[in-house]
Protein backbone atom coordinates (compact mmCIF):
# COMPACT_ATOMS: atom_id res chain seq x y z
CA UNK A 1 0.00 0.00 0.00
CA UNK A 2 2.94 2.62 0.71
CA UNK A 3 4.06 2.38 -2.87
CA UNK A 4 0.39 2.75 -4.39
CA UNK A 5 0.11 5.53 -1.97
CA UNK A 6 3.82 7.49 -2.74
CA UNK A 7 2.69 6.94 -6.98
CA UNK A 8 -0.48 8.37 -6.61
CA UNK A 9 0.58 11.15 -4.44
CA UNK A 10 3.03 12.05 -7.06
CA UNK A 11 0.90 11.69 -10.57
CA UNK A 12 -2.16 13.27 -8.84
CA UNK A 13 0.28 16.24 -7.73
CA UNK A 14 1.54 16.40 -11.09
CA UNK A 15 -1.37 15.85 -12.63
CA UNK A 16 -3.16 19.05 -10.56
CA UNK A 17 0.01 21.45 -10.62
CA UNK A 18 -0.46 21.02 -14.98
CA UNK A 19 -4.02 21.52 -15.04
CA UNK A 20 -3.74 24.43 -12.72
CA UNK A 21 -1.39 26.38 -14.59
CA UNK A 22 -3.10 25.85 -17.92
CA UNK A 23 -6.24 26.56 -16.19
CA UNK A 24 -4.71 29.70 -14.39
CA UNK A 25 -2.76 30.98 -17.49
CA UNK A 26 -6.29 31.26 -19.42
CA UNK A 27 -8.40 33.22 -16.78
CA UNK A 28 -6.07 35.23 -14.76
CA UNK A 29 -4.90 33.75 -11.35
CA UNK A 30 -6.89 30.62 -9.78
CA UNK A 31 -9.74 31.28 -7.40
CA UNK A 32 -8.45 30.40 -3.98
CA UNK A 33 -11.04 28.14 -2.12
CA UNK A 34 -12.22 26.35 -5.28
CA UNK A 35 -11.37 22.77 -5.08
CA UNK A 36 -8.98 21.02 -8.17
CA UNK A 37 -11.58 17.80 -8.89
CA UNK A 38 -9.37 15.04 -10.14
CA UNK A 39 -11.38 11.77 -11.52
CA UNK A 40 -9.63 8.27 -10.09
CA UNK A 41 -10.65 4.66 -12.09
CA UNK A 42 -9.49 1.97 -10.21
CA UNK A 43 -10.53 -1.91 -9.64
CA UNK A 44 -13.12 -1.93 -6.39
CA UNK A 45 -14.69 -5.33 -8.20
CA UNK A 46 -13.93 -8.19 -9.85
CA UNK A 47 -10.94 -10.36 -9.30
CA UNK A 48 -8.60 -7.21 -9.25
CA UNK A 49 -10.62 -5.76 -6.53
CA UNK A 50 -8.22 -6.37 -3.85
CA UNK A 51 -5.52 -4.21 -5.62
CA UNK A 52 -7.83 -1.51 -6.11
CA UNK A 53 -8.76 -1.29 -2.17
CA UNK A 54 -5.11 -1.12 -1.91
CA UNK A 55 -5.30 1.72 -4.83
CA UNK A 56 -8.25 3.17 -2.84
CA UNK A 57 -5.91 3.60 0.44
CA UNK A 58 -3.58 5.14 -1.95
CA UNK A 59 -5.55 7.70 -2.73
CA UNK A 60 -7.12 8.80 0.68
CA UNK A 61 -3.65 9.22 1.69
CA UNK A 62 -2.29 11.03 -1.35
CA UNK A 63 -5.51 13.54 -0.80
CA UNK A 64 -4.79 13.81 3.04
CA UNK A 65 -1.11 14.59 2.42
CA UNK A 66 -1.60 17.32 -0.53
CA UNK A 67 -4.40 18.69 1.22
CA UNK A 68 -2.84 19.55 4.52
CA UNK A 69 0.48 20.91 2.72
CA UNK A 70 -2.27 23.32 1.68
CA UNK A 71 -3.38 21.70 -1.66
CA UNK A 72 -2.34 23.11 -4.96
CA UNK A 73 -1.83 27.09 -5.54
CA UNK A 74 -4.33 27.07 -2.24
CA UNK A 75 -7.09 25.03 -3.24
CA UNK A 76 -8.20 21.60 -2.23
CA UNK A 77 -7.84 18.55 -4.23
CA UNK A 78 -11.48 16.70 -4.71
CA UNK A 79 -11.27 13.28 -6.25
CA UNK A 80 -14.66 11.61 -8.00
CA UNK A 81 -14.00 8.14 -7.63
CA UNK A 82 -15.29 5.58 -10.63
CA UNK A 83 -14.83 1.44 -10.64
CA UNK A 84 -13.68 0.59 -13.84
CA UNK A 85 -13.25 -3.21 -12.64
CA UNK A 86 -10.33 -3.26 -14.73
CA UNK A 87 -12.06 -3.89 -17.35
CA UNK A 88 -12.06 -1.85 -20.89
CA UNK A 89 -15.77 -1.24 -21.42
CA UNK A 90 -16.30 -0.46 -17.78
CA UNK A 91 -13.39 1.87 -17.31
CA UNK A 92 -14.66 3.57 -20.82
CA UNK A 93 -17.82 4.17 -19.13
CA UNK A 94 -16.10 5.15 -15.92
CA UNK A 95 -13.87 7.82 -17.56
CA UNK A 96 -17.27 9.27 -19.44
CA UNK A 97 -19.02 9.71 -16.58
CA UNK A 98 -15.88 11.54 -14.83
CA UNK A 99 -15.71 13.67 -18.20
CA UNK A 100 -18.71 14.78 -18.41
CA UNK A 101 -20.74 14.53 -15.70
CA UNK A 102 -17.94 15.73 -12.66
CA UNK A 103 -15.94 17.62 -15.45
CA UNK A 104 -12.84 16.60 -13.78
CA UNK A 105 -10.14 18.34 -14.93
CA UNK A 106 -7.39 15.51 -14.97
CA UNK A 107 -7.85 11.50 -14.74
CA UNK A 108 -6.05 9.03 -13.16
CA UNK A 109 -6.11 5.02 -13.57
CA UNK A 110 -7.12 2.98 -14.41
CA UNK A 111 -4.43 0.04 -13.04
CA UNK A 112 -4.38 -2.57 -15.71
CA UNK A 113 -3.29 -1.43 -19.13
CA UNK A 114 -6.14 -3.23 -21.50
CA UNK A 115 -8.92 -0.78 -19.05
CA UNK A 116 -6.32 2.08 -19.16
CA UNK A 117 -5.95 1.74 -23.11
CA UNK A 118 -10.13 1.69 -23.32
CA UNK A 119 -10.04 5.20 -21.58
CA UNK A 120 -7.14 7.13 -23.11
CA UNK A 121 -9.42 8.16 -26.17
CA UNK A 122 -11.73 9.63 -24.38
CA UNK A 123 -9.65 11.51 -22.38
CA UNK A 124 -7.81 12.85 -26.02
CA UNK A 125 -11.24 13.82 -26.98
CA UNK A 126 -11.70 15.82 -23.50
CA UNK A 127 -8.12 17.93 -24.06
CA UNK A 128 -7.75 16.56 -20.30
CA UNK A 129 -4.45 14.83 -19.16
CA UNK A 130 -4.81 10.98 -18.09
CA UNK A 131 -2.44 10.17 -16.01
CA UNK A 132 -1.41 6.39 -15.45
CA UNK A 133 0.94 4.91 -11.83
CA UNK A 134 0.70 1.43 -12.70
CA UNK A 135 -0.24 0.55 -15.96
CA UNK A 136 3.11 -0.83 -17.49
CA UNK A 137 1.69 -2.32 -21.50
CA UNK A 138 4.86 -0.77 -23.40
CA UNK A 139 2.35 0.48 -26.64
CA UNK A 140 0.49 2.65 -24.20
CA UNK A 141 3.09 5.75 -24.94
CA UNK A 142 3.68 4.40 -28.37
CA UNK A 143 0.28 6.08 -29.94
CA UNK A 144 1.09 9.50 -29.61
CA UNK A 145 -1.35 10.43 -27.34
CA UNK A 146 -0.23 13.52 -25.94
CA UNK A 147 -3.03 13.63 -23.30
CA UNK A 148 -1.28 10.63 -22.09
CA UNK A 149 1.40 10.20 -19.59
CA UNK A 150 2.90 7.75 -17.00
CA UNK A 151 5.40 6.95 -14.07
CA UNK A 152 5.53 3.41 -14.61
CA UNK A 153 8.27 1.89 -16.14
CA UNK A 154 7.84 -0.50 -19.12
CA UNK A 155 7.27 -4.30 -18.78
CA UNK A 156 10.53 -4.26 -21.42
CA UNK A 157 12.58 -1.68 -18.97
CA UNK A 158 12.01 -3.46 -16.21
CA UNK A 159 12.99 -7.22 -17.70
CA UNK A 160 16.32 -5.71 -18.93
CA UNK A 161 17.05 -4.87 -15.69
CA UNK A 162 15.80 -7.13 -13.90
CA UNK A 163 16.87 -9.99 -15.52
CA UNK A 164 20.95 -9.79 -15.28
CA UNK A 165 20.39 -9.89 -11.66
CA UNK A 166 18.06 -12.77 -11.48
CA UNK A 167 20.18 -14.89 -13.76
CA UNK A 168 23.02 -14.18 -11.93
CA UNK A 169 21.91 -14.62 -8.27
CA UNK A 170 19.19 -17.76 -8.91
CA UNK A 171 21.26 -19.28 -11.46
CA UNK A 172 18.46 -19.84 -14.14
CA UNK A 173 18.99 -22.38 -16.71
CA UNK A 174 15.59 -23.18 -18.28
CA UNK A 175 11.96 -20.97 -17.69
CA UNK A 176 8.97 -21.34 -18.04
CA UNK A 177 6.81 -17.77 -17.90
CA UNK A 178 3.08 -17.93 -17.27
CA UNK A 179 0.61 -14.68 -17.11
CA UNK A 180 -2.53 -13.14 -17.57
CA UNK A 181 -3.87 -13.21 -21.18
CA UNK A 182 -4.14 -9.29 -21.32
CA UNK A 183 -2.36 -6.65 -22.40
CA UNK A 184 -0.17 -6.32 -19.18
CA UNK A 185 0.37 -10.22 -19.26
CA UNK A 186 1.35 -10.74 -22.46
CA UNK A 187 3.80 -7.43 -22.64
CA UNK A 188 5.50 -9.04 -19.53
CA UNK A 189 6.00 -12.66 -21.45
CA UNK A 190 7.16 -11.10 -24.18
CA UNK A 191 9.64 -8.91 -22.56
CA UNK A 192 10.97 -11.46 -20.13
CA UNK A 193 11.10 -14.46 -23.19
CA UNK A 194 13.17 -11.77 -24.79
CA UNK A 195 15.52 -11.14 -22.03
CA UNK A 196 16.08 -14.50 -20.81
CA UNK A 197 16.51 -15.97 -24.23
CA UNK A 198 19.34 -12.72 -24.21
CA UNK A 199 20.76 -14.12 -21.22
CA UNK A 200 21.52 -17.67 -22.41
CA UNK A 201 18.31 -18.89 -20.85
CA UNK A 202 16.22 -21.61 -22.27
CA UNK A 203 12.66 -20.73 -22.60
CA UNK A 204 10.75 -23.65 -21.94
CA UNK A 205 7.39 -22.85 -21.78
CA UNK A 206 5.20 -19.57 -22.24
CA UNK A 207 1.14 -20.04 -21.28
CA UNK A 208 -1.37 -17.58 -20.42
CA UNK A 209 -4.53 -17.54 -18.67
CA UNK A 210 -7.75 -15.80 -19.17
CA UNK A 211 -10.35 -13.79 -16.68
CA UNK A 212 -12.09 -16.16 -14.14
CA UNK A 213 -9.36 -18.94 -14.18
CA UNK A 214 -9.91 -21.07 -11.03
CA UNK A 215 -7.56 -24.14 -12.02
CA UNK A 216 -4.23 -24.15 -12.79
CA UNK A 217 -3.50 -27.14 -12.59
CA UNK A 218 -3.16 -27.98 -16.92
CA UNK A 219 -0.67 -25.00 -16.79
CA UNK A 220 1.29 -26.10 -13.63
CA UNK A 221 1.23 -29.99 -14.57
CA UNK A 222 2.87 -28.68 -17.79
CA UNK A 223 5.81 -26.24 -16.00
CA UNK A 224 6.78 -29.39 -13.83
CA UNK A 225 7.13 -31.87 -16.57
CA UNK A 226 8.93 -29.14 -18.65
CA UNK A 227 12.28 -29.06 -16.88
CA UNK A 228 11.91 -25.03 -15.40
CA UNK A 229 14.19 -24.20 -13.34
CA UNK A 230 12.49 -21.33 -12.45
CA UNK A 231 8.76 -20.03 -13.37
CA UNK A 232 7.63 -16.12 -14.05
CA UNK A 233 4.49 -15.12 -13.09
CA UNK A 234 2.84 -12.17 -14.03
CA UNK A 235 -0.91 -12.00 -12.50
CA UNK A 236 -3.03 -9.26 -9.99
CA UNK A 237 -2.85 -10.33 -6.54
CA UNK A 238 -5.66 -12.86 -6.73
CA UNK A 239 -4.74 -14.49 -9.54
CA UNK A 240 -1.48 -14.64 -8.65
CA UNK A 241 -1.91 -15.84 -5.24
CA UNK A 242 -4.44 -18.53 -6.57
CA UNK A 243 -0.99 -19.62 -8.78
CA UNK A 244 1.23 -20.09 -6.29
CA UNK A 245 -1.42 -21.51 -3.87
CA UNK A 246 -1.94 -24.50 -6.20
CA UNK A 247 1.41 -24.90 -7.04
CA UNK A 248 2.57 -25.83 -3.59
CA UNK A 249 -0.74 -27.96 -3.31
CA UNK A 250 0.36 -29.87 -6.34
CA UNK A 251 3.86 -30.68 -6.08
CA UNK A 252 5.18 -27.85 -8.07
CA UNK A 253 8.51 -27.35 -5.13
CA UNK A 254 12.19 -27.05 -5.16
CA UNK A 255 12.01 -24.12 -8.19
CA UNK A 256 12.80 -20.66 -8.53
CA UNK A 257 9.12 -18.38 -8.23
CA UNK A 258 9.60 -15.07 -9.62
CA UNK A 259 6.62 -13.14 -9.05
CA UNK A 260 6.13 -10.37 -11.25
CA UNK A 261 4.84 -7.50 -8.54
CA UNK A 262 2.46 -7.87 -6.22
CA UNK A 263 3.81 -10.77 -3.74
CA UNK A 264 4.89 -8.36 -1.09
CA UNK A 265 1.24 -7.49 -0.32
CA UNK A 266 0.15 -9.16 3.22
CA UNK A 267 -3.40 -9.99 1.05
CA UNK A 268 -1.40 -12.05 -0.79
CA UNK A 269 0.61 -13.62 2.02
CA UNK A 270 -2.72 -14.34 3.12
CA UNK A 271 -4.71 -15.97 -0.22
CA UNK A 272 -1.26 -17.64 -1.39
CA UNK A 273 -0.41 -19.39 1.77
CA UNK A 274 -2.26 -23.10 1.66
CA UNK A 275 -2.57 -23.31 5.70
CA UNK A 276 -4.51 -19.80 5.72
CA UNK A 277 -3.74 -16.14 6.90
CA UNK A 278 -0.84 -16.01 8.86
CA UNK A 279 1.40 -12.59 10.11
CA UNK A 280 4.04 -12.56 7.80
CA UNK A 281 6.39 -10.06 6.99
CA UNK A 282 9.07 -10.64 3.66
CA UNK A 283 12.36 -9.33 3.42
CA UNK A 284 13.26 -6.20 1.38
CA UNK A 285 14.61 -6.82 -1.78
CA UNK A 286 17.71 -5.58 -2.65
CA UNK A 287 19.35 -4.98 -6.03
CA UNK A 288 22.97 -5.51 -5.62
CA UNK A 289 23.08 -1.54 -6.27
CA UNK A 290 21.20 -0.63 -3.66
CA UNK A 291 23.21 1.72 -1.43
CA UNK A 292 24.07 0.93 2.17
CA UNK A 293 24.21 2.49 5.51
CA UNK A 294 26.82 4.48 6.33
CA UNK A 295 28.77 3.33 9.91
CA UNK A 296 30.46 5.57 11.93
CA UNK A 297 34.40 3.67 12.35
CA UNK A 298 34.87 3.43 16.01
CA UNK A 299 38.23 4.99 17.67
CA UNK A 300 40.80 3.09 18.80
CA UNK A 301 39.76 4.15 22.28
CA UNK A 302 36.43 2.65 21.72
CA UNK A 303 37.86 -0.54 20.02
CA UNK A 304 40.10 -1.27 23.15
CA UNK A 305 37.58 -0.21 25.85
CA UNK A 306 35.14 -2.71 24.47
CA UNK A 307 34.98 -6.47 25.59
CA UNK A 308 36.40 -8.86 23.12
CA UNK A 309 33.51 -11.40 22.07
CA UNK A 310 33.70 -15.18 22.66
CA UNK A 311 34.01 -17.03 19.39
CA UNK A 312 32.55 -19.94 20.85
CA UNK A 313 29.09 -18.15 21.37
CA UNK A 314 26.07 -20.95 21.22
CA UNK A 315 23.75 -21.08 18.43
CA UNK A 316 20.04 -22.94 18.64
CA UNK A 317 20.13 -26.23 17.08
CA UNK A 318 20.26 -26.87 13.40
CA UNK A 319 21.30 -23.14 12.71
CA UNK A 320 24.50 -21.85 11.59
CA UNK A 321 26.45 -18.99 10.97
CA UNK A 322 24.67 -18.79 7.56
CA UNK A 323 21.55 -19.24 8.52
CA UNK A 324 18.41 -16.86 7.97
CA UNK A 325 15.30 -16.56 10.07
CA UNK A 326 11.63 -17.18 8.82
CA UNK A 327 11.62 -13.57 8.07
CA UNK A 328 14.81 -12.12 7.30
CA UNK A 329 17.78 -12.77 5.68
CA UNK A 330 20.71 -10.08 6.01
CA UNK A 331 22.17 -9.35 2.61
CA UNK A 332 26.00 -9.39 1.76
CA UNK A 333 27.74 -6.61 -0.29
CA UNK A 334 27.41 -7.24 -3.90
CA UNK A 335 24.26 -9.88 -3.21
CA UNK A 336 20.57 -9.71 -3.74
CA UNK A 337 19.15 -10.78 -0.63
CA UNK A 338 17.91 -13.96 -1.39
CA UNK A 339 13.80 -15.14 -0.56
CA UNK A 340 12.74 -16.48 2.98
CA UNK A 341 11.37 -19.87 3.08
CA UNK A 342 8.15 -21.43 4.96
CA UNK A 343 6.41 -24.88 5.53
CA UNK A 344 4.65 -23.50 1.86
CA UNK A 345 7.79 -22.96 0.12
CA UNK A 346 9.94 -19.88 -1.65
CA UNK A 347 7.86 -17.23 -1.53
CA UNK A 348 8.76 -15.45 -4.95
CA UNK A 349 11.25 -12.91 -6.33
CA UNK A 350 9.90 -9.43 -6.60
CA UNK A 351 11.34 -7.31 -8.90
CA UNK A 352 8.34 -4.81 -9.66
CA UNK A 353 6.01 -4.15 -12.00
CA UNK A 354 2.63 -2.92 -12.57
CA UNK A 355 -0.58 -3.54 -14.03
Amino acid sequence: MRRTGRWLIGSMAVAALTVSACTGGASGSPTTGEPIIIGIITPLTGEVAIDGELTKKGIDLAVAEVNAGGGVGGRQIEVRLEDGACDPAATASAAEKLLTRDKVIALEGAFCSSATAAAMPLAARAQTPFVSALSTAADLTEQGNAWFSRFAPTEALMAAQATPILVGELGIKKAAILTFNDDYGLSYAAAYDTELRAAGVEVVSVENFGANTQDFAPYISKIKTSGADTVFVAADTGPEAAVFKQMVQLGLTGINKVSAQVAVSQAFIDLATPEGPRESTPPRRMSPAAPRRATRPSSPRSRRSTPARSRSRTRPAGTSRSSCSPTHCPARPGKAVRPFRTRSGPPPWTPSGGG
